[in-house]
């Protein structure tokens, strides 16, 4: 996880409404395994947490950095890739944590708190 934005524009296909915001998590992924490895929205589940403790709604999906499209790539060993799961939400929440729960198979995940 490398950054939390608030936006009040489109990001992608996401449009906040009135009162609402995007809220856009950059993360990073990188293939440390000795063969290739796909990399979708899917692959990771990740789950945003206001101060309230509820969660943010999140759009099912990954966008690339670059193109504001849906992340389905294939990482070949020792390459990397980055991109920003969407949510939206009131623009009265403040984030302050995130979970990233593994889908691949390990089960693994994180926390990162803001």
């Amino acid at each position: 996880m490398e950054k939390i934005e608030t936006l009040s524009e489109a990001v992608g296909d996401y449009t906040p409404g009135e009162g609402e915001r995007v809220y856009a998590v950059t993360v990073a992924a990188a293939n440390n395994a000795g063969k290739a490895s796909n990399v979708t929205w899917s692959s990771v589940e990740p789950k945003l947490i206001d101060a309230n403790g509820e969660a943010v709604e999140w759009k099912q999906d990954l966008l690339s950095l670059s193109s504001n499209r849906t992340v389905e790539t294939e990482l070949k060993p020792g390459a990397s890739v980055r991109g920003r799961f969407i949510f939206v939400g009131p623009a009265t929440i403040k984030p302050a944590s995130i979970t990233l729960k593994d889908q691949t198979g390990s089960g693994r995940s994180i926390q990162v708190k803001f």
